[in-house]
């Protein structure tokens, strides 16, 4: 951890979807990464976002990384109103996720 308070949160999100067939849980990823995706820019403290398909190697349907400045930043961004309704949507189509964040200097 950088001790000049620069530091920020990287919270890492891997998501299995619920369709059984390959085809169905690769569209459901990309209309769910999207939407994921789309929040950039629109929400306070969001400073970064990235979703990955298609090179998980059957781990994974998704990942999503996003960055945050502080761990208040990370909590307003998944209460806030546009982050639900993407999550509500997120419900609807994932069978399983998994979770890290961890703290990173500010410039990595």
């Amino acid at each position: 951890m950088n001790t000049l308070g620069d530091s920020m949160i990287v919270h890492v999100v891997t998501f299995r979807m619920s369709a059984p067939e390959l085809k169905s849980r690769v569209r459901a990823a990309e209309q769910f990464g999207a939407r994921l995706g789309a929040l950039a820019g629109k929400i306070p403290g969001l400073t970064g976002i990235e979703i990955d398909l298609g090179r998980l190697h059957g781990h994974a349907d998704m990942v999503l990384t996003s960055r945050h400045r502080s761990y208040a930043g990370l909590e307003a961004y998944q209460a806030h109103p546009l982050h639900v309704e993407v999550a509500q949507f997120g419900r609807t189509v994932v069978a399983e996720r998994t979770t890290v964040d961890y703290e990173v200097d500010g410039d990595n």
